[in-house]
């Protein structure tokens, strides 16, 4: 099953390419997200050591990034 998680919006003072590892520190714990930004501020990515949820979307706003997160449960289908 899978299941849209609310979407996750990142203030950065970033560099002219989000290209690169970040870490994310915050409840319920802490994530590393790899992310490569496409021409036109597309972002795609992942979500280091949590195959369960992963990066469906994202577009760089300014000096912000929205990044939209799917999971899904770890359940037989």
């Amino acid at each position: 099953m899978l299941h849209t998680l609310a979407p996750l919006f990142l203030a950065l003072a970033a560099p002219s390419d989000l290209t690169g590892v970040y870490e994310v520190s915050g409840a319920p714990a802490e994530a590393r997200l790899v992310l490569h930004e496409r021409a036109g501020g597309e972002i795609l990515g992942y979500i280091a050591g949590s195959p369960m949820t992963w990066i469906e979307s994202g577009q760089r706003y300014g000096s912000g990034v929205l990044l939209k997160l799917k999971s899904k449960d770890g359940g037989s289908e």
